[in-house]
């Protein structure tokens, strides 16, 4: 990807398989803090989603473990949790 207005990086993290539901995934730093929600509509999106690295703040991340939750308003899925490290 190129760098743009929306995506300053042109880096991004992609989530892949997510449940056919309405889904929402929080990301957070090591030490708890919310970074970022990004909401996924698994109905007409598909199943995947992108993340361009770029805080709730207009900010973009710095090198860091992350972590994330996946929520889905169906109860046929379980949340799921797990984490990626960003290195720059």
């Amino acid at each position: 990807m190129h760098p743009g207005p929306d995506d300053p990086t042109g880096v991004r993290v992609m989530w892949n398989n997510l449940p056919r539901a309405h889904n929402t995934i929080h990301i957070f730093t090591e030490s708890g803090d919310l970074v970022k929600t990004l909401h996924h509509d698994g109905f007409s999106q598909g199943g995947s989603t992108a993340w361009n690295l770029v805080s709730r703040n207009g900010q973009e991340v710095v090198s860091g473990i992350y972590l994330y939750v996946v929520k889905s308003d169906s109860g046929a899925f379980d949340d799921y949790q797990g984490w990626f490290v960003v290195v720059k």
